[in-house]
C-alpha cells in the first residue's frame, strides 16, 4: 500500500512507537521514523530511520551530539537527554525553552499552558547547561 501511494517513509508515534521493530518488519523498504525522541538509539536498534523530534528544536546540541556519537560511547550525552526528557515535551515547555534561547516567534497559535515557576527555572537551567556546549555537533549528521 505504501509503495502504491508513493510513500517513502512514515512516522510512528504514541503507544505504537513501542513496536517500532514490528512496523519496520511489516514495511520493508519504507523508512520508519519514531515520534518518541526519548532514546533515539533504541529507534535505530529497532531498525528505524531516525526520530522526528519536537524537543530537538529547543535542545539541538544534544540531538546533534547523539547523531555523532556511537551508542554508549558518551554516557554524558544520554544523561543530558534523560534530564531533558524528564522536563516533559509539552508545547508550552518547548516554547519556554525556545524563549530562554531568545528565539523569536515562540508564541503558540493555540492556547498553551506555560510551565510553572519551578519547572520554568529547571528548563532555563537545562537550556543554559546545553546551549553552546556542543556547538560543533550541529553540523549535518549525514
Amino acid at each position: 500500500m505504501a509503495q502504491a501511494a508513493g510513500l517513502a517513509g512514515a512516522k510512528i508515534s504514541g503507544s505504537a512507537s513501542a513496536d517500532l521493530a514490528g512496523y519496520v518488519a511489516a514495511a520493508p523498504g519504507l523508512r520508519i521514523f519514531s515520534g518518541n525522541d526519548a532514546n533515539p538509539w533504541a529507534t535505530m536498534r529497532a531498525g528505524g530511520a531516525g526520530v522526528i523530534s519536537g524537543r530537538s528544536a529547543a535542545y539541538p546540541e544534544v540531538y546533534a551530539a547523539l547523531c555523532k556519537t556511537a551508542p554508549g560511547s558518551d554516557p554524558g550525552v544520554q544523561e543530558r537527554l534523560d534530564r531533558i526528557v524528564a522536563l516533559g515535551a509539552s508545547i508550552g515547555r518547548i516554547k519556554h525553552a525556545l524563549g530562554v534561547r531568545g528565539l523569536a516567534g515562540t508564541a503558540a497559535r493555540m492556547s498553551v499552558d506555560p510551565p510553572g515557576p519551578e519547572l520554568a527555572a529547571a528548563i532555563a537551567a537545562e537550556v543554559s547547561a546545553t546551549a553552546g556546549t556542543l556547538t560543533r555537533s550541529l553540523s549535518s549528521c549525514g
